[in-house]
């Protein structure tokens, strides 16, 4: 993972962009965009998707996540395989069974393997998720820490969530105002207590 001003320096580097110009484009003071750059200031999330709209690039690659860099809706095409939208999965049916909505274009190796989930609420709008966006999901039962997943928890209803191991504790984190981390025991995790049931590679900001 990279930080949003390694990703900033990293635009500005390759668009031959000033602070000065950068500021003109994101309607923002340059001195604040250079303390971004260094690090030494964080920008809300409101403010990161704002400046990756301004920067056609998708806001969790502007925050540093290994995630697809190119911004796009659902209705901006694109090549690549097509793939199931589903407003919900359900880990106790096989994938096939899976109803999807309608299907959208991914550019992804292992199509068979990944969806698009429909975010049912703002619970990780501090990672720049927003209700109704689309995240292009890789079916997998293990993560990096770090990495926003879609997790079952105590045999509740699957929910999208940021993953940390610490020690010998996994760590499931919403990402909104007041939000309680949950803490589970790695063995808690192999049992199927904290079930991991796939990553989030990229975002599709929702137009509604």
């Amino acid at each position: 993972m990279e930080t949003l001003g390694k990703r900033l320096a990293q635009l500005m580097e390759e668009r031959e962009l000033n602070y000065d110009r950068l500021g003109r484009l994101l309607n923002m003071k340059p001195q604040t965009l250079n303390r971004y750059v260094l690090g030494q200031r964080e920008p809300k999330a409101r403010v990161v998707t704002e400046m990756a709209v301004q920067l056609d690039v998708d806001p969790l690659w502007l925050q540093g996540y290994d995630v697809s860099r190119s911004a796009q809706s659902p209705q901006s095409g694109g090549g690549g395989p097509l793939i199931p939208v589903l407003e919900h999965w359900d880990p106790e049916l096989p994938a096939h069974r899976q109803s999807p909505l309608h299907y959208l274009p991914a550019e992804v190796s292992d199509p068979e393997n990944c969806f698009y989930l429909v975010a049912q609420d703002d619970s990780m709008r501090g990672s720049g998720i927003q209700r109704g966006d689309l995240l292009l999901i890789r079916r997998q039962s293990t993560a990096r820490s770090g990495q926003i997943v879609l997790c079952a928890m105590d045999r509740l209803e699957p929910a999208l969530r940021r993953f940390h191991l610490q020690g010998s504790w996994a760590v499931v984190q919403a990402e909104s105002p007041g939000a309680v981390p949950r803490l589970y025991a790695l063995s808690e995790l192999e049992g199927g207590v904290l079930r991991i049931l796939g990553v989030a590679l990229s975002l599709r900001r929702s137009l509604e």
